[in-house]
């Protein structure tokens, strides 16, 4: 009989701590596919930026070439499927230091936000992500900034051996609006973000 009670609180105990650890996985999940905001910055076509990050993390990401599918005003549109939605998009290809094969990152389905052409883009990009931060809905919702972030950015692509992540935030135009823009008329807002640690 106690043999049988002693099996029995074991299992018990199992199953608890099975289903506590699902529970932690599910809430964290998000937020590491986002990860912490660690610098937002313009390029133009074919410009670099140094990104240094503690002691460790130093690379250079350069803008090497552009693909602009939004060729129409997604607001009057009428999509068939989501399939037909997700495909109209911007996206730019990095090269990451002197990695051989460039990194391609998708804008949100329909385009990243526009530029409002006031000169202060990264502020205005840095000012929405706070502002999302701060919302009173983060203190009921442990979802809202993820989910509020990744329909503003997308999903982004992670680089460096997915220790960072690299969103677009913003880009200058689109070819609905200027169909005879080239790569060299491009510009964009990118958001760099750090992987939370395992530990």
């Amino acid at each position: 009989m106690k043999q049988k009670i002693i099996l029995w609180i074991g299992a018990l105990f199992l199953l608890m701590v099975g289903a506590g650890c699902e529970k932690k996985t599910d809430i964290t999940t998000d937020q590491q596919k986002i990860g912490n905001v660690v610098e937002v910055f313009e390029l133009a076509y074919g410009q670099s930026k140094e990104i240094i990050y503690g002691e460790k993390d130093k690379f250079i990401i350069s803008l090497r070439d552009i693909k602009d599918d939004v060729t129409i005003n997604c607001s009057l549109a009428d999509f068939k499927n989501n399939e037909e939605y997700a495909s109209v998009r911007v996206y730019s290809y990095l090269k990451v230091d002197n990695e051989r094969e460039l990194i391609k990152v998708s804008s949100k389905p329909c385009g990243a936000l526009k530029y409002k052409g006031n000169g202060d883009e990264v502020k205005d990009l840095t000012r929405l992500i706070e502002d999302i931060k701060a919302a009173p809905a983060n203190v009921k919702n442990p979802s809202f900034f993820s989910d509020h972030f990744m329909s503003l950015f997308g999903e982004g692509t992670p680089i460096k051996q997915g220790s960072f992540r690299i969103f677009i935030g913003k880009v200058s135009l689109n070819r609905y609006t200027t169909p005879e823009a080239n790569a060299q008329d491009y510009k964009f807002i990118f958001i760099l973000t750090k992987q939370p640690s395992n530990n």
